[in-house]
């Protein structure tokens, strides 16, 4: 059964690397676990559009909470 869980790798130059990594393991012909196996997938750009979403949001649940009046076209 695969686990998964995030964590930050910390390139050679220094960068933390947000990353979900998958660890599985295997077995051998009797079914002793034999190693692991893992595969990491970077979530820089999917961290980043969510800061975007969440900033956004925020914005227009301000824009919500304004008082009535003249508002300003959004699109």
């Amino acid at each position: 059964v695969p686990h998964k869980k995030e964590w930050t790798y910390i390139s050679k130059d220094g960068t933390r690397i947000p990353v979900e990594l998958t660890v599985t393991s295997y077995h051998d012909e009797a079914g002793a676990v034999a190693g692991f196996m893992g595969m990491a997938r970077d979530l820089r750009e999917e961290k980043a559009r969510q800061a975007q979403w969440e900033q956004e949001r925020a914005l227009l649940v301000a824009l919500a909470e304004l008082p009535e009046g003249p508002r300003l076209a959004l699109w």
